[in-house]
C-alpha cells in the first residue's frame, strides 16, 4: 500500500484514524516530515501526496514511536492543531513518573507498556491510555536487513519466515522506504480471555493491530471483540493459536 492507496482510503472513509510515524525516523526523513507538516498546519498549504494525507479532515491524531516524532508533533503538530499525540506501546510509560514526565512535554495521551503485567497496569491506572489486545508487537527493529545482508537490496517492501535453532518461526518485514526490518512473532497476543480485568483498570481504547490477517479474519476479529465489549453472546475466539504475552507475569 502506497501513499495514493492511503489517500484514498482516507477520502472515502467516514472514520476517525491516527497515522503511525515509523519506527525509524533519520535526518532525511525528519527534514520531509517538518516540511509536509509546517506546510500543512502552519502556512496552510497542501500540494504533495503526504500534505493532503494530513490535510485530511479524517486524521484525529499521530501515533509517536520515537523522539524524533515526538519532536515534530511538539513542534509541527501541536501549536497549529487539535490533533492528539499518542505515544506507541514501546515508549516508556511503566510508572507515574513517567507519564508526568510526558505531560510536562505536552504528551497526554499513551498506549500501556506491553512489558507490565494486568495487576501493574491496575496499579498504574490506564486513564488517557489505549491497551493492546490483540496483536503482534514487533520484537526487534533493526537497520540491518536481511534481504540486502544475504542477497541484495530488492528495495521492495516484502516479508520473510525466520526460524531459529529451537525451530520458531517470526516474520520479518522489510520497511524499504525507510530502510529498516521489523521482525514478528508469527503467534499473536490475544486477550480476550480477560477483557473484564482489562476493562477494570479503565483504558481510554482497546487497540487491535492487523498485520498479517486476511479481510475475513480482521473482519470476525473485529466482530469478536466488538461482541466481548457490547456484552454480547460470543462463539470462540476466531484465533486458534495465540498467546497471552507478559498479561500474568510480566517481564523478569
Amino acid at each position: 500500500m502506497d501513499e495514493e492507496d492511503i489517500l484514498d482510503i482516507l477520502q472515502l472513509s467516514n472514520k476517525k484514524c491516527y497515522l503511525m510515524f515509523p519506527a525509524i525516523i533519520r535526518e532525511k526523513e525528519y527534514l520531509a516530515y517538518a516540511d509536509a507538516l509546517q506546510s500543512v498546519y502552519k502556512e496552510k498549504k497542501c500540494e504533495s501526496i503526504l500534505e493532503k494525507i494530513l490535510s485530511c479532515e479524517q486524521v484525529a491524531g499521530f501515533v509517536l514511536k520515537n523522539y524524533e516524532s515526538v519532536m515534530l508533533f511538539k513542534k509541527w503538530i501541536a501549536p497549529y492543531t487539535d490533533k492528539q499525540g499518542r505515544l506507541d506501546y514501546n515508549m516508556y510509560t511503566c510508572n507515574r513518573e513517567a507519564k508526568i514526565f510526558w505531560q510536562e512535554n505536552g504528551i497526554e495521551h499513551s498506549t500501556a507498556s506491553i512489558e507490565l503485567n494486568g495487576a501493574e497496569w491496575k496499579r498504574n491506572g490506564c486513564q488517557g491510555q489505549d491497551i493492546m489486545v490483540y496483536g503482534r508487537p514487533a520484537i526487534m527493529t533493526s537497520a540491518q536487513c536481511v534481504y540486502k545482508n544475504t542477497k541484495h537490496c530488492i528495495k521492495k517492501q516484502t516479508r520473510l519466515l525466520l526460524q531459529d535453532k529451537f525451530e520458531k518461526e517470526y516474520w520479518s518485514f522489510n520497511r524499504c522506504k525507510f530502510c529498516y526490518n521489523q521482525i514478528y512473532e508469527t503467534k499473536p497476543i490475544s486477550l480476550h480471555e480477560y477483557m473484564d480485568e482489562i476493562l477494570s483498570c479503565k483504558p481510554e481504547h482497546i487497540r487491535i493491530d492487523l498485520l498479517t490477517e486476511s479481510k475475513q479474519e480482521s473482519e470476525q476479529l473485529i466482530k469478536y471483540y466488538a461482541d466481548i465489549l457490547n456484552k454480547r453472546e460470543v462463539v470462540k475466539c476466531p484465533v486458534s493459536s495465540y498467546h497471552t504475552g507478559h498479561f500474568r507475569k510480566g517481564v523478569k
